[in-house]
Order: structure tokens, then C-alpha cells, then sequence
């Protein structure tokens, strides 16, 4: 899909050729709206290199709004959340009438200055509609190592964006969040994939 570029920067090294450098106050890729379905496996697969880990920062994200009844099942974030401890997080809606999700996250700390790879990998035949995601429908992978495959229950707080026609690249939602360093690599496939 092409996208639409709002800021960021090429030039920095990434881990094939060049990544795209966002700044942490406005920068984000706007691309194509829903690349997952209701009802589908799902991956999604990025690297991540963070200059700061002073804040929540978004990596990439796909929500509609719940506010106007358009929340879909197959709404998803992946981002990092600085806090007690710093970690990666992947976000799946649960329920498109409500703001429940579920999540899973790293047991990694992040560092600043660090490339991750991240994946977080979605099994709908595992997960079969249910509210609460069973273990092993939702996993989370750090440089090629298994973190998370217990889903545990979340809500997103009403946070979700005013417009839902947009995934973003660099930030979480409306968009916010914003990435304060380096993405390389952003991959979302129709499928499950191992380690």
C-alpha cells in the first residue's frame, strides 16, 4: 500500500537500507484503512529502534472510533508504553459494540538506542469471536523470542480517533503518541506466522 507521509524523514540507517525517523511531536504515515478483517489471521511485524523511552510512543495502529458506533474486531495497536516496567504492548479489539481489548506484552525492557524486531501474530481460529482472548490466539515475539501468549483483558478508554479511515505508522491513534526515533520494515500479513 502507499502511504501518505506527514513529517518523518528518510536517511537514518535501518536494518534494510534506509528507516523512517520520526520526531515524537507530530510525525506519522497515514496508509490504507483496515489491512486486517474480522474473522482473519493476522501478523503484524516491525523493527523499532527508539531514541527516547520517556513517554508512550506508537508504532503502528489501525482503530476506528468507538464514539460513533464504528468500532471494528479487527482494530489493532502495536506501541510502547513507558511505565512500571517500560514495555512493547499489541493491543487487539475484542468487541466491536464496546472499548474492550486484549494485550499482550514484552517482558523486555526496552532500551533507548536499540533496534526490537516486534511481531505480534493473531490466531482467529484460536480466538473464535470469544471476548477474552484464550492463550495462544494473540503472541508476542522480540527478536525472534516468544514474551507474551496470554492475552490479558484491557480497555482502551475511549481513546480511539474521530476518523477511522486511517492506519498510522509512527503514532497510535487520532494520531497520537507520536514516535520519537526509528521504524524500519513494517510488514502486516494476512496469515499467522511462527517463530
Amino acid at each position: 500500500y502507499d502511504g501518505t507521509n506527514n513529517g518523518a524523514t528518510t536517511g537514518a540507517t535501518g536494518i534494510l537500507g534506509n528507516a523512517w525517523d520520526f520526531d515524537g511531536s507530530n510525525d506519522y504515515i497515514g496508509i490504507a484503512p483496515q489491512l486486517t478483517q474480522d474473522n482473519q489471521d493476522f501478523t503484524i511485524s516491525a523493527w523499532v529502534y527508539l531514541d527516547t523511552i520517556t513517554a508512550t510512543r506508537g508504532i503502528v495502529s489501525s482503530y476506528d472510533n468507538v464514539s460513533n458506533g464504528s468500532s471494528e474486531q479487527e482494530d489493532f495497536q502495536m506501541w510502547f508504553r513507558d511505565g512500571s516496567p517500560d514495555a512493547f504492548y499489541c493491543n487487539k479489539r475484542t468487541d466491536s459494540t464496546s472499548e474492550d481489548e486484549d494485550y499482550v506484552k514484552s517482558t523486555t525492557a526496552p532500551s533507548a538506542s536499540t533496534w526490537y524486531h516486534i511481531v505480534c501474530v493473531y490466531d482467529d481460529s484460536l480466538a473464535n469471536d470469544q471476548a477474552t482472548l484464550p492463550t495462544d490466539s494473540w503472541k508476542m515475539y522480540i527478536n525472534g523470542v516468544m514474551e507474551d501468549n496470554t492475552p490479558a483483558d484491557g480497555n482502551d478508554g475511549g481513546g480511539s480517533p474521530a476518523d477511522g479511515s486511517q492506519t498510522w505508522i509512527g503514532s497510535r491513534y487520532a494520531p497520537t503518541a507520536h514516535m520519537d526515533g526509528l521504524i524500519d520494515e513494517v510488514l502486516i500479513y494476512d496469515r499467522t506466522l511462527s517463530s
